[in-house]
């Protein structure tokens, strides 16, 4: 059998178990709160609406609850609200897909995006995807803080008040990227190393960008420039902000090399580089778009820390930007495309993006030609999955390599502790401690929580 059917198979069968494993971190040992399952009676009476609005629920829990109950009976009921739906005709399988390096390719969940069938691991994007509405909710709701003054200084003048509001919320939710995610180094990008990166991601090595899912960079608060490049076009997708990851294309048949993610609004190409932290500004110290830099390419050369090190990304590469669109597999599916569709309110979230509209509008407003699916989401899988197979294939089971050793352990499954509880009370905004009913006990907020941790 070949690797890449390995792969593909492995992935199947083992990524799931390593969600639950990392999404059991918000659970406390020996004390998990148990639901009761579905009567098989009031099921029978039940109609698609109600088994959506029941899964939904289920995900409203997951922080709460038996983490490997809730997914059940969360696919469960997705399953059955879905079963008796058409085809949606606004899907489309994207084209991009096919540009994939083949090992990417042959990963399960990548030739089943056309299904409507709901898997355990799709629980997981729903659940990400949740994580990121609230931080971005809460976030865009800061309107007084003595560091936001600072970026609204960076907003041009000639923009208008809405566009204005829409910069000024990517450059919060940038701001609040650079200031959660603490910037580790980046693991080698060298074009030899990008070149096979799905093989060292398979074999469980370490390598830029796919050591970490957005969820752990969330949880650990640790992450490198390409990590933090993907929490911040994350975060951005769920306010509708459309963020893309621009890459340097050195040679045709070789992979991009990853430069920095900029914000797609008013024609023009925002850029801020998350290795620096810091937006790219133009001499009069605004936002510097794609089109400046072009103009200015000065704006590059003053990013050098001194002439001995000049700024990974010269003028001459300018000519050689394609984007890359930060899209998983879940994200990618036509199940997703119709879930979204079915939530309003409180419930809204962006689980789906569509590549080929984003490439369209690159070519046609930007002048990149050239559009990709970017690997590392694809490799974050491939990665997990070749650490957990290290683990079972050793005997006795080894260490694997891995960069958050410290964090795991602080994070672990069996570890009920005040620094996973404030985490997660971060993630929903939930800062201060909240008063209970009449012979309750109080709700402690993130802070309390971290003050005992």
């Amino acid at each position: 059998m070949s690797t890449s059917t390995v792969a593909s198979s492995a992935i199947g069968q083992r990524c799931c178990c390593f969600w639950l494993l990392i999404a059991a971190l918000s659970l406390p040992a020996g004390c998990r709160k148990q639901i009761e399952g579905p009567d098989p009676q009031s099921v029978a009476l039940r109609s698609p609406q109600d088994d959506l609005d029941e899964a939904l629920q289920y995900i409203k829990s997951l922080d709460d609850f038996d983490q490997e109950q809730v997914v059940d009976l969360t696919v469960y009921y997705l399953n059955r609200w879905i079963a008796p739906k058409s085809a949606d005709d606004q899907w489309n399988r994207s084209s991009l897909i096919d540009g994939l390096p083949r090992r990417l390719r042959d990963i399960r969940f990548v030739g089943t995006v056309q299904e409507k069938k709901f898997l355990y691991v799709d629980v997981d994007h729903i659940h990400r995807c949740s994580w990121l509405r609230d931080i971005s909710n809460w976030v865009n709701r800061i309107a007084e803080a003595p560091h936001l003054e600072i970026s609204k200084q960076f907003i041009p003048d000639s923009i208008n008040s809405q566009q204005r509001e829409k910069l000024l919320l990517a450059a919060k939710l940038f701001d609040w990227t650079i200031r959660n995610v603490q910037l580790d180094p980046l693991p080698d990008p060298s074009q030899e190393n990008l070149d096979h990166s799905w093989n060292l991601a398979y074999e469980g090595t370490i390598g830029p960008g796919y050591t970490l899912t957005p969820r752990e960079t969330i949880l650990y608060g640790h992450g490198d420039a390409w990590q933090r490049a993907r929490l911040f076009i994350l975060l951005a997708r769920q306010q509708r902000i459309e963020v893309v990851m621009l890459a340097i294309q050195h040679t045709s048949a070789g992979q991009p090399i990853p430069w920095l993610p900029a914000v797609m609004l008013n024609d023009q190409l925002y850029l801020f580089d998350p290795q620096l932290g810091l937006p790219l500004l133009t001499q009069s110290g605004q936002l510097a778009t794609m089109q400046q830099l072009r103009e200015d390419p000065e704006i590059l050369t003053r990013l050098a820390p001194a002439a001995e090190q000049p700024y990974r990304v010269q003028p001459a590469d300018l000519q050689r930007v394609i984007g890359l669109v930060d899209a998983s597999p879940f994200a990618l599916s036509q199940r997703m495309l119709m879930l979204q569709k079915q939530l309003t309110g409180g419930q809204q979230m962006v689980l789906t993006v569509i590549p080929d509209r984003v490439g369209k509008q690159l070519r046609d407003k930007h002048g990149i030609n050239t559009t990709k699916l970017w690997n590392v989401p694809l490799e974050t899988l491939l990665y997990a999955d070749g650490r957990e197979r290290n683990k079972r294939t050793t005997d006795p089971p080894v260490a694997t390599e891995t960069r958050y050793r410290m964090q795991e352990q602080l994070f672990r499954p069996n570890l009920r502790s005040p620094l996973t509880i404030a985490r997660q009370r971060y993630v929903h905004g939930q800062f201060d401690s909240q008063s209970a009913e009449k012979g309750q006990s109080e709700t402690p907020g993130a802070k309390p929580l971290l003050m005992s941790a």
